[in-house]
């Protein structure tokens, strides 16, 4: 799966992102609102291998990254957490790099 806009694109998180993931989503004071602020490269490693491979999983969380389309630089995240049974249901958490 891969979304394409004019600038982005939006693609489910591959263990190769572990470490650009790591360098923003540990800093604790720009994720001071996400309820997830990884200590360690091997915890963000972790997540991304329990992250689902299929979309629309009830009750799980699918992971994606936002990548700057030229030079596909991780810009950020989106996890979409699918909610209930009938897969009608979700809700989507963003987080940002503040580099950007």
């Amino acid at each position: 799966m891969l979304l394409k806009t004019q600038r982005l694109h939006i693609r489910p998180i591959q263990l190769e992102d572990a470490k650009a993931v790591f360098a923003y989503r540990s800093d604790a004071m720009a994720n001071k609102y996400q309820s997830w602020v990884p200590q360690s490269l091997a915890e963000v490693t972790a997540f991304i291998k329990r992250n689902p491979t299929q979309f629309n999983l009830p009750k799980t969380w699918f992971q994606l990254v936002l990548t700057h389309k030229i030079s596909h630089e991780i810009l950020g995240d989106i996890g979409l957490h699918f909610i209930d049974e009938q897969g009608q249901q979700a809700e989507i958490g963003c987080t940002l790099n503040q580099k950007f």
